[in-house]
């Protein structure tokens, strides 16, 4: 109690080194004693200033007793009379109040000596105002973001573990890995039986794919654990190492161990609602709703349980309760991005394609990282025919995943719907060369060379599918109209004609006889064919025959 009341007496009349943290001490007993024990004479201090203000003839010695009792009131909530352990011993925010007594005394003790000097008052108004108002603007640059916060009291007061955990903790957000752990390295250094710092440098190890240093860091944390409950918390994060490399069954083993030591650990009744719903073996969404339920009974703020519980009602085709969890979940915690994609997808259920877009959109806003996000907008934008804005969100996924199937087909279709057919021919030669088994990418491929006019190109590539899958209604006629495009009359016939036998009901086909045939000189045949082609209702073939055709030849209405 004697150093936090020093503390905050001092940083009322010098408030320049101020920080974030300022964590407690990590010594106790005798070293406590040693290194903080003459920190009880300010209570000497406060003492003596009361009993000479009381003794002391000043007119307005009312108001100063008054604010020096107003903050000792105030203050002594968190002086720390009883020892309780925790992250901080002080914070400036705790003072706020508090101040407002030290304010008052002081104001009266400043008007005592300046009452008959009164050309100093601006002076002394101005010079304060512009001094706290440059303490106050360097502060702000401080508490840009956490990084800057953090490196702040690292700068200041290196040795506080507190701020290299915190530090490590906004690269791990961030996926800056690397840097995360060297923070957790430097907290470890100074305050090695933290377990929060083994459990975090778990996740950023699991990032990088360090399965075996992760699993090192959770027995670590569990060896040096006071309590069950963070006991508990390793063994869920040691759960989802072991499903994420799908070992389901080792997973549920973890979570149930971690239930047994802490009943009330809300995560692991989650992870086993995610586990029932993802494991095909023991998939059973009722059981997955249960545990998600029960996680939110234990914590009614667990906005993650909300989604996940939305994500389970639309498995089930609820889309009424989905929605209401999803957006419970984003009320609870709006800055979360992954409730706006799910809301994304049930818009695109509902056939919403705009507020599916903004849903994206949203997400996106909250994390570029996101590639399936980028990627679902991009269907999105391409269901709308935005081909351009369909483009850019493809191709800003390749940057990151060069390989992705759906992304570089979507996007060589969306070349070629742009015209940019050469950078079409590209995407889907990349898909061939990457999936060669695939002969649907053939099929894509000739399709691409055919919106190009590059019809003998067209016309190799659909050789090739066709060789695999000769019955192919839709290639054999679009291989037709490559041949009639390349003046190659008599394959183009051969194709026209096995595509009506195929099916016989389709009348744009018999429209593509007919141009074959007259392409060829076979007027009366080719008469025949659009005839037909009318018939069936393929109106085209109207004009051709008012065109082509001299014998009297029914019109139709």
């Amino acid at each position: 109690s004697g150093y936090s009341l020093f503390f905050y007496i001092q940083q009322f009349i010098f408030p320049f080194k101020q920080l974030a943290i300022h964590q407690y001490p990590i010594f106790s007993g005798l070293e406590l004693w040693k290194e903080w024990g003459w920190y009880i004479l300010t209570w000497f201090f406060i003492i003596a200033t009361i009993f000479i203000v009381i003794k002391s003839s000043l007119r307005n010695k009312h108001w100063i007793l008054f604010g020096i009792f107003f903050f000792l009131l105030n203050i002594s909530i968190v002086l720390h009379f009883i020892p309780i352990e925790g992250r901080l011993i002080v914070a400036e925010r705790y003072s706020y109040l508090a101040y407002l007594g030290l304010i008052i005394s002081s104001t009266m003790l400043v008007e005592v000596f300046i009452e008959k000097r009164k050309k100093i008052r601006p002076l002394l108004f101005t010079s304060l105002l512009i001094l706290f108002s440059i303490l106050t603007y360097n502060r702000t640059l401080i508490w840009k973001n956490t990084e800057t916060l953090f490196k702040d009291v690292i700068l200041k007061e290196p040795t506080t573990s507190f701020a290299w955990v915190n530090l490590g903790s906004y690269y791990l957000e961030n996926k800056k890995y690397q840097n995360a752990n060297y923070c957790y390295l430097k907290a470890k250094q100074y305050n090695p039986n933290d377990v929060q710092i083994y459990l975090n440098q778990a996740l950023s190890n699991l990032a990088l794919k360090n399965i075996s240093l992760a699993f090192q860091n959770i027995e670590e944390g569990i060896r040096r654990s006071t309590t069950n409950e963070d006991v508990s918390m390793f063994l869920v994060t040691k759960g989802q190492i072991y499903e994420q490399i799908g070992k389901y069954a080792t997973a549920m083993s973890l979570y149930n161990e971690a239930l047994l030591k802490y009943p009330q650990n809300f995560k692991a009744l989650l992870q086993k609602s995610m586990l029932y719903a993802n494991d095909l073996k023991i998939r059973n969404i009722d059981s997955a709703i249960y545990y998600a339920q029960k996680a939110i009974s234990i914590n009614k703020f667990y906005a993650d349980a909300y989604h996940t519980l939305g994500w389970l009602y639309l498995t089930k085709s609820d889309i009424e309760h989905s929605i209401s969890n999803i957006n419970k979940s984003i009320e609870l915690n709006p800055m979360s991005p992954l409730p706006y994609n799910s809301l994304g997808y049930i818009s695109l259920l509902k056939n919403d394609v705009n507020a599916a877009i903004e849903y994206y959109s949203k997400a996106i806003s909250l994390d570029s990282s996101l590639v399936e996000v980028i990627k679902n907008r991009a269907w999105a934008y391409y269901q709308t025919k935005q081909y351009s804005q369909a483009l850019i969100d493809y191709n800003r996924v390749l940057s990151v995943v060069p390989n992705d199937y759906i992304a570089l087909v979507n996007a060589g279709f969306c070349c070629t719907y742009l015209k940019n057919n050469n950078q079409a021919v590209l995407h889907f030669h990349k898909v061939n060369k990457l999936f060669p088994d695939s002969i649907i990418n053939t099929y894509n491929l000739a399709w691409v060379f055919l919106q190009a006019k590059s019809f003998d190109s067209a016309i190799v590539y659909y050789n090739k599918y066709l060789d695999k899958n000769p019955l192919a209604i839709q290639p054999i006629f679009e291989r037709g109209y490559a041949f009639f495009a390349a003046k190659n009359y008599e394959k183009a016939l051969i194709d026209f004609t096995k595509v009506r036998d195929l099916n016989p009901e389709n009348g744009e086909v018999y429209f593509w006889l007919g141009e074959t045939e007259y392409a060829m000189g076979h007027n009366n045949l080719a008469c025949d064919a659009y005839e037909t082609a009318k018939n069936k209702g393929y109106t085209p073939a109207i004009e051709k025959i008012k065109k082509y055709c001299k014998k009297n030849i029914s019109l139709g209405n």
